[in-house]
Order: structure tokens, then C-alpha cells, then sequence
């Protein structure tokens, strides 16, 4: 059985977003890994898009940062994002609200 890996499963978020999930929402998510499969990615939600790009951006609204283990986890709804977030295996900062909303609009 494949594993799926970090950068895999971010080149795949744009054709698991829910569009009719983002309600015309306008973000620029930072996403930073950490660990064996690391890197640094940027998602661009314009209401019903989502583009994935791969480095930072200037000013996001939020910051996801986490191991590669737990972003896999999180993002395959293995694991729940604010357990994580409670036990500090994920860091969440700048607009709190959107980290609450952003996990739901790739989830299945």
C-alpha cells in the first residue's frame, strides 16, 4: 500500500475543496511543515476557487503549522484539528476563526 505523501495530499487539496462550504470567503492560508516531509505552501480561497502554491506569501490570515504526520492526520480526518491543537501538536495563529472553518472545506 502507497503511502500519500505531504506534498501529495497539498497538490490535492483544490479538488477536495468544497466550494459551496466557503460562502464567497477571500483567504490566503500559509501552511508550514515540519519533520520528514517538510515544506512550506500557500492556499488562495477567492469564494469558489482554491489554488495551491508552493513557498510563502506576504501577510496570510492564518498559519498552520505541524509535523507531516499530523497534517496527513488532520487533513485525512484521522485526526480532529483542535484535539491537535489542544495537546500543541498543531499551531494555529492569525484568524482563529478561519482555522475553525478552513479544515471543514477539504474534509469529506
Amino acid at each position: 500500500m502507497q503511502t500519500m505523501s505531504v506534498t501529495d495530499l497539498v497538490n490535492g487539496l483544490p479538488s477536495s475543496f468544497h466550494a459551496e462550504r466557503a460562502n464567497n470567503l477571500q483567504a490566503k492560508i500559509q501552511i508550514e511543515v515540519t519533520g520528514e516531509d517538510a515544506g512550506e505552501w500557500y492556499i488562495l480561497i477567492h469564494g469558489d476557487t482554491c489554488e495551491v502554491i508552493s513557498g510563502r506569501i506576504n501577510s496570510p490570515d492564518l498559519i498552520l503549522t505541524a509535523t507531516s504526520a499530523v497534517i496527513l492526520d488532520v487533513f485525512s480526518g484521522k485526526a480532529d484539528p483542535f484535539f491537535e491543537y489542544m495537546k500543541g501538536h498543531i499551531q494555529f495563529s492569525g484568524n482563529m476563526a478561519l482555522a475553525n472553518k478552513v479544515i471543514k472545506l477539504f474534509q469529506s
